[in-house]
């Protein structure tokens, strides 16, 4: 190797020799476990449902009715973010500034694993939705039921339990937010043009209270009820037969693999179904309203 050139020849065959190995066995691992060849598939979310429909062979309604999906779409969850204690100092026997006159304290780093495809191991609705005026006792509907059901709800937040929940409120709403209503504090944070603060921006809230048409699954339903959030109106719900779990095919047996490659292989899939399965179709759109004339001249004969 004597020129720059040459570097650059050695350093590309390598790059993609490396590639190409590691796509071969990528590719083995799909077709030895899932029988699809990666090859014939757009995207990783793509090969990720093709999967998920033909290891499960789940059959997935289309929503028809835009007042049922738009029901169901409103009750879709991001995940929440916040800062529930801002300030945190462990007091343990264990620390050198020990002080046995407080109260002993740990701080602990807790992690969940797998939480996308536990999720999508439960009970998940997919087929037969209906409105429904049927007199239900939802407290009584176990979360493994035949029929699920999602509610409408107003929930009243008991002064009672703010004290209590401070750190964590529960049933968190989507809630869009205006800089007008930000606390001053928080205003001096934002760092975005003067033109852009009018804007609203949509995030995960845990608050305090009221729960106004708040959309809720049944389960959810029973934890709220459980803790004492008081029930004020129950509007509307639908209800769906719920099945087996339905991806449990997709996990359990990729346990056996032993290496790492496959293990993030799992991972991918189990994530990208989770995403496919709650994609907003509407954001993926494009269309545009022509208001203009088009004039079309009659063919020539």
């Amino acid at each position: 190797m004597h020129t720059l050139g040459d570097y650059h020849d050695l350093y590309v065959t390598v790059d993609v020799l490396l590639l190409s190995d590691i796509f071969e066995n990528f590719r083995t691992l799909c077709q030895n476990y899932y029988k699809i060849d990666p090859c014939h598939t757009y995207t990783a979310p793509g090969l990720a449902w093709q999967a998920c429909l033909k290891m499960t062979k789940v059959r997935l309604e289309l929503l028809t009715d835009i007042d049922m999906h738009l029901f169901i779409e409103k009750g879709i969850r991001g995940g929440v973010a916040m800062i529930s204690h801002r300030y945190a100092k462990a007091n343990n026997a264990y620390l050198s500034n020990y002080d046995s006159s407080l109260p002993s304290s740990y701080i602990i780093y807790l992690d969940a694993n797998n939480l996308y495809g536990w999720a999508m191991s439960q009970h998940l609705p997919t087929h037969d939705f209906s409105w429904t005026d049927e007199d239900v006792n939802f407290m009584n509907v176990p979360d493994d039921s035949e029929i699920g059901y999602i509610f409408e709800v107003d929930l009243e937040y008991p002064d009672e339990l703010h004290d209590l929940h401070n750190c964590y409120p529960l049933a968190p709403e989507k809630i869009e937010l205006y800089h007008p209503s930000f606390m001053e504090h928080s205003k001096k944070f934002v760092l975005l043009p003067e033109e852009r603060l009018q804007n609203f921006v949509s995030e995960q809230l845990s608050e305090l209270d009221e729960k106004m048409q708040s959309i809720l699954q049944n389960k959810n339903m029973n934890d709220s009820e459980k803790v004492t959030l008081y029930l004020q109106i129950l509007r509307k719900y639908v209800n769906f037969p719920f099945p087996k779990e339905i991806n449990e095919d997709m996990q359990e047996p990729q346990m056996e693999f032993k290496n790492s490659n496959a293990e993030d292989l799992k991972s991918v899939i189990l994530n990208e179904d989770s995403k496919e399965a709650l994609g907003f179709i509407k954001q993926e759109t494009s269309a545009k309203n022509i208001e203009q004339e088009i004039e079309k001249s009659a063919p020539k004969k």
